[in-house]
């Protein structure tokens, strides 16, 4: 998708809206603009600029010029060091003039002092807060009510080598569970599962299919073949959306016809369906029209 800088007002709603809403979250070393570019063509909801992880020390520096380079007439989020390395303030310093810059994914997010960081540095720029620890699990609640964050994304390995555990879903459901009550709580949307260690796509959409049970809409990738398999996954099917219809038509447009206690969550879950039914057929719409020009 194109950034619009003639409506600085409305592009920030936009990027907002996608932000609390998108499924998949592709992480990409900005190493060059040509990996850049082939990752853009697989359709992610979010390119996020890796700027953690995914670049060795000795490439940082050249990291933070590519993704500078990119977002100039580009958007993408970026990924960020944490707040516990002399990394964060060289990446913060780098993105302060990027005009395609849609938001910051701060990895290894302990506090809200680390928020605050970040915040002091990029006014008004919105934050996905990872929680990647049982320290920062502790403190998810608080994170999450801090006002630039709009959603938390779970760092399962670095999770799982902290508390030595295995991936499996029993092993990480009390995590998953704490991140979906700590933004339900804080009103912000609901939060992102961390990337798939596995690379088949059965394996994958088993994962994503976990995440949806315990509430999570979203997930982090470093692969991009993977990218339409969360989006099929985390949208609503064609069956949910039948569903919703009858439910809309039995029960009223505006509720109208609710009698009961009952009636009104299959009312709101109807609704909901619905709307993001609709917004992801516009959002595969704009990509493709972006990706056609």
């Amino acid at each position: 998708m194109s950034f619009d800088f003639e409506e600085p007002d409305a592009a920030r709603e936009a990027r907002t809206e996608l932000a609390r809403l998108a499924r998949s979250w592709l992480l990409v070393p900005p190493t060059d603009l040509a990996r850049l570019h082939t990752a853009v063509a697989t359709s992610p909801d979010c390119l996020v600029l890796d700027l953690e992880d995914g670049v060795p020390y000795r490439e940082k520096t050249s990291a933070r010029t590519v993704a500078a380079q990119w977002l100039r007439d580009r958007v993408g989020w970026v990924r960020v060091n944490d707040a516990s390395t002399r990394e964060l303030a060289l990446d913060l310093e780098i993105l302060r003039d990027s005009p395609g810059l849609t938001g910051i994914v701060l990895a290894k997010t302990e506090s809200p002092q680390d928020i605050d960081i970040v915040s002091a540095a990029l006014p008004h720029v919105p934050i996905v807060a990872m929680v990647e620890t049982a320290s920062s699990l502790r403190q998810a609640d608080r994170i999450a009510e801090c006002s630039p964050v709009v959603r938390l994304a779970f760092g399962i390995r670095d999770f799982c080598s902290d508390l030595d555990i295995d991936g499996t879903p029993e092993g990480l459901a009390y995590a998953r569970s704490t991140l979906v009550i700590a933004s339900k709580t804080a009103e912000i949307a609901a939060p992102i599962d961390g990337p798939s260690a596995a690379d088949d796509r059965d394996i994958v959409a088993a994962d994503i299919d976990t995440a949806i049970k315990f509430g999570m809409t979203g997930k982090l990738s470093v692969r991009a073949r993977h990218v339409d398999t969360i989006n099929e996954r985390f949208s609503p099917s064609a069956d949910s959306v039948s569903q919703a219809h009858a439910t809309i038509a039995e029960l009223g447009p505006c509720g109208e016809n609710i009698e009961t206690g009952a009636d009104r969550p299959r009312f709101i879950s109807a609704t909901a369906v619905l709307s993001r039914s609709r917004y992801f057929g516009r959002l595969e719409a704009t990509k493709s029209a972006s990706l056609a020009q």
